[in-house]
């Protein structure tokens, strides 16, 4: 196999759901070994990279601190 993956089964601390995420080996060792996890693992959401980094879930992130922002939003105040 030229491109071997592994699934990881991962269950949130907070709330106990568990999720499978696959990744390939050679980016899930890339990450392991000090690679940042959005570099290493870009082809996973955002969601699916918290999972592994924390195991907080999608939902339980969302509880704690409300909902992503758009990146390319910006917040201005008239003065």
């Amino acid at each position: 196999m030229d491109n071997p993956i592994i699934s990881k089964n991962v269950t949130c601390q907070h709330c106990g759901t568990t999720q499978t995420i696959t990744v390939p080996i050679a980016n899930f060792l890339a990450w392991e070994n000090g690679e940042f996890a959005q570099d290493a693992m870009y082809m996973l959401t955002s969601g699916e990279r918290e999972m592994l980094i924390s195991q907080t879930c999608d939902d339980c992130w969302i509880e704690f601190f409300g909902e992503p922002e758009d990146e390319f939003q910006e917040n201005w105040v008239n003065n």
